[in-house]
């Protein structure tokens, strides 16, 4: 580090550790896994300072703000432009529920190195889990009115929360319904073997018919199952 003081140039000397910018100090492999299935988490750490650390770099990741693992590394050099040194990483096997979870790296947690800068220290990464395939059934705001001898045609979105794009076959009952009223699927192209890719709701409706001689207070409901083909 130069610093110009007037007509005095002033040289500082000092290494400075920080995981990879931009978010890249944590990678997980593979970048999306699925609930429960194990993943590796790999740190990177370059220094960017302009001398080598001269003492071993200690580092702590954290998962869920709980310490999970401690990595002590060797004394690191100035990578390119200051040096020819490299970056040190290391890796541990983790799995994780559904939901989304921080990772995070804290470099020399002792303050053991003298450093250009310590606000670089730390690094967290968010990694979101979820089913590779998985819909969601949308339920219409108000419940669906027939009159006595009349029909009554729904609308219902059904769409993806995996992160796979999934072939699903849907079924319908409608053993919930009241006597002699009856539900029909009227889906354009049909209801089974449909593509539904994320942020691609795919859309089924029906026919509802009530008979005449239904009762104003009659209710029952219908059942819609989503299969993975």
């Amino acid at each position: 580090l130069d610093i110009l003081i007037g007509d005095t140039l002033v040289s500082r000397s000092a290494p400075d550790v920080r995981p990879f910018l931009d978010g890249r100090g944590i990678q997980f492999t593979p970048s999306q896994p699925d609930p429960d299935e194990s993943f590796t988490i790999t740190a990177y750490i370059e220094n960017v300072g302009t001398v080598g650390t001269d003492e071993t770099v200690d580092a702590v990741l954290y998962w869920d703000g709980v310490e999970v693992h401690r990595e002590r590394m060797d004394a690191m050099e100035p990578v390119e432009p200051t040096g020819s040194g490299d970056f040190a990483t290391f890796s541990i096997q983790m799995n994780a529920p559904l939901g989304t979870h921080h990772a995070r790296i804290e470099l020399d947690p002792f303050d053991n190195i003298t450093q250009a800068r310590h606000d670089n220290d730390g690094q967290t990464v968010e990694l979101t889990i979820v089913e590779p395939y998985a819909v969601a059934i949308g339920i219409p705001p108000d419940p669906v009115r027939v009159d006595p001898g009349g029909q009554q045609g729904v609308d219902i979105s059904i769409s993806s929360t995996g992160r796979l794009t999934g072939t699903w076959s849907m079924t319908l009952d409608s053993s919930g319904l009241p006597s002699n009223w009856t539900i029909q699927d009227i889906t354009p192209g049909g209801s089974s073997g449909i593509t539904i890719a994320a942020e691609q709701p795919w859309i089924t409706s029906f026919t509802i018919t009530a008979p005449p001689e239904a009762l104003g207070s009659e209710n029952g409901h219908a059942t819609l199952t989503m299969t993975l083909d």
